[in-house]
């Protein structure tokens, strides 16, 4: 799990390929250490149509996706691969203070078999101590991986010929992505990652570099959608294009200018956002309550920003919406617009790659590895 179980990777070697198998995609990333910071050394996706994904049909999807892998021409064939709920599930807990870390690990496995859903004993259980705080009661999260959650990706490794060195929990795969694109601004104020899935949206809320808070919620993109195309009346596929072209106007942004032309986003894009409405108000709502707890409990910190990852991240207008609903900073991360303290070189790659980068958050945090950063 991408709790405790430290990766290995040395300064000027290769890591190991992080793989993302998402909904409607697949997406593997290779990375090369050097200095301080990572140079992405390739990357790519697949594209898994719906009769023929993970969830329909496991058989053909892990023939495709193999065959896939093994064209992509990674330096090694050591991989990393994500879990996310329902097969990982992440706990709050209060371990006792002043124990060693032999009785502090037994405790939390007690703790954490005690919260989980899965049956005791079958889970993969581990967990990370979090900064102290007056106003938090808990002290760790814990991390439990379903005894089955290996079964639907243990194919896809046997097709590519790929050894899976481990599972990581998705969640901290983006924390770690968050914290090296960031750089070390990133270890001292109380920041998160929205991750905008297909069929999940998930919040991770970090201080220093530590996963603090994490909330999954089934308000995903392709549920999005579905409720394009019924309330315009189109196809799915014509659903999907106007969202990425024509993104999020709320109505007040698109009231006619004194010159007689539209404010930035156009009527298609107001039109959207109703439609859209109550599924973006849930989501903004978790999102409030979420930091609002967060930097309660961590007053002495300031507030950082909110990257956005997942295929729905780059919607046009989505991250100043949030920013203006939420009054902290959204940023949309991009291979072409990286700041001085990022730790991730995209040099090598982001003039081939047509997809942005947040869809490969996940799949940079997985082959990273826990304990990577400098």
């Amino acid at each position: 799990m991408g709790a405790g179980i430290a990766l290995s990777v040395r300064k000027g070697r290769v890591t190991p390929v992080g793989i993302d198998v998402g909904g409607d995609a697949v997406r593997a990333v290779q990375l090369r250490r050097i200095g301080d910071g990572y140079v992405v050394t390739r990357m790519g996706s697949l594209h898994l149509p719906g009769d023929s994904n993970l969830q329909s049909n496991t058989q053909a999807a892990a023939k495709r996706i193999g065959s896939w892998l093994s064209q992509m021409g990674f330096r090694k064939r050591d991989c990393v691969m994500g879990l996310s709920a329902p097969d990982v599930e992440l706990h709050a807990m209060e371990l006792p203070d002043s124990i060693k870390p032999a009785q502090a690990k037994q405790a939390a496995r007690w703790e954490v078999e005690r919260l989980m859903s899965f049956e005791e004993g079958t889970a993969t259980v581990d967990y990370w101590p979090i900064p102290e705080s007056r106003q938090m009661t808990s002290s760790a999260i814990g991390v439990a991986a379903s005894p089955t959650a290996f079964e639907t990706l243990q194919p896809i490794c046997e097709r590519a010929r790929f050894r899976c060195l481990r599972l990581d929990a998705t969640p901290c795969a983006l924390a770690r992505f968050g914290s090296l694109y960031r750089g070390p601004v990133s270890q001292s104020d109380v920041w998160g990652v929205l991750d905008l899935g297909a069929r999940q949206t998930r919040l991770i809320i970090c201080v220093a570099q530590v996963p603090i808070l994490v909330r999954s919620f089934n308000k995903g993109g392709q549920k999005w959608t579905d409720q394009l195309a019924e309330a315009l009346s189109i196809s799915s596929k014509a659903a999907e294009r106007h969202k990425k072209d024509h993104g999020i106007g709320a109505a007040k942004q698109q009231r006619r200018k004194n010159d007689g032309e539209m404010a930035a986003g156009g009527p298609v894009a107001e039109m959207i956002y109703n439609v859209l409405r109550e599924e973006l108000g849930g989501v903004i709502a978790e999102l409030e309550r979420s930091y609002k707890y967060v930097i309660r409990c961590f007053s002495d910190r300031p507030c950082g920003p909110l990257l956005l990852a997942g295929g729905a991240a780059s919607m046009p207008n989505l991250a100043s919406l949030l920013t203006n609903k939420l009054g902290i900073e959204v940023v949309v991360p991009s291979m072409h617009n990286t700041t001085a303290h990022c730790q991730i070189d995209f040099s090598q790659v982001r003039d081939q790659i047509r997809e942005p980068l947040p869809e490969y958050a996940a799949a940079i945090g997985l082959a990273i590895g826990e304990g990577a950063n400098p």
